[in-house]
């Protein structure tokens, strides 16, 4: 029993030892203990919308024991994107508040990698939430050999989503991309993006809090404010507001948001979903 133990405490101290953590600023690579990544998020207000700039310090690479050389790469604040049959791919969606009756354009402005020599753990393949067996030999599908780098995108808008009478936009980032077939992996080094809203001529009412010609109109929205990244700018003037707006830049390795989730055991795969879905959209 204590050689069994003593086994499997230095194959887990090897795995963690074995981890790389690269320095993006400079390309070096070293293998230390413990997750050391560093991630930083900025907001500015601009004229018609709002600037995200990105600036990613560090990335760790993780040793995947069922793919000989694998490594799969983990970022502060984002979460593991799993498409069985691709590689496994950190991911963060930033949401937005559209004000009333506005459109909007999302526009990357610039963007900055560096390239390493890489091999990308392949995706797992999600499980029912009821199921309690861990890391079952089928949840892991061999990467499909595909040509250039994969995620293709770096900032892309997905489907909107609808809160209340509210319309929030979903923008991905994936600041790690792989090129499968000839090993080398491409990090993001800095990234800037832009949010604008401009009045729409449409009949369709793009959603947001309703305000009421009374002066105490407003209706603050607690999950918005959280949530999204313009909601305390957007309504920073609204004249019963019960909260103080951020400052015009927001840090958000500065300003985290924490919360706390109590379940009982037998949800704790759903639970680890959840989390996990949290986690891209800021909450830590």
């Amino acid at each position: 029993m204590r050689q069994f133990l003593l086994v499997l405490v230095m194959s887990l101290w090897m795995t963690v030892y074995s981890q790389r953590v690269v320095d993006i600023s400079t390309g070096e690579i070293s293998t230390t203990v413990g997750l050391t990544t560093s991630v930083s998020k900025t907001v500015t207000p601009i004229e018609g919308g709002y600037k995200v700039s990105y600036c990613f310090d560090k990335a760790a690479l993780l040793p995947d024991s069922r793919c000989a050389g694998a490594e799969e790469c983990i970022l502060e604040g984002f979460t593991t994107n799993q498409i069985p049959g691709y590689p496994a791919f950190p991911y963060a969606a930033d949401l937005f508040f559209v004000p009333e009756g506005n459109a909007y354009t999302v526009k990357l402005l610039s963007q900055e990698w560096i390239l390493i020599d890489g091999k990308p753990s392949p995706g797992k393949c999600y499980r029912p939430v009821n199921d309690s067996v861990f890391d079952r030999a089928s949840d892991f599908q061999p990467i499909v050999p595909y040509d250039g780098f994969f995620p293709s995108g770096l900032v892309e808008e997905e489907p909107s989503i609808s809160y209340r009478d509210s319309e929030l936009i979903k923008i991905g980032i994936t600041p790690v991309q792989y090129d499968y077939v000839n090993e080398k992996v491409r990090l993001c080094k800095s990234l800037e993006y832009e949010v604008l809203f401009s009045k729409s001529n449409s009949f369709y009412r793009v959603g947001s809090v309703e305000k009421s010609s009374v002066t105490n109109g407003f209706q603050y929205d607690p999950y918005l404010s959280l949530s999204t990244l313009n909601y305390d700018f957007e309504n920073s003037n609204a004249s019963d507001s019960i909260y103080s707006p951020k400052s015009s830049n927001l840090n958000f390795n500065q300003d985290p948001k924490t919360y706390l989730i109590i379940s009982i055991p037998g949800y704790a795969s759903a639970i680890k979903q959840l989390a996990s879905w949290k986690k891209t959209i800021g909450f830590v």
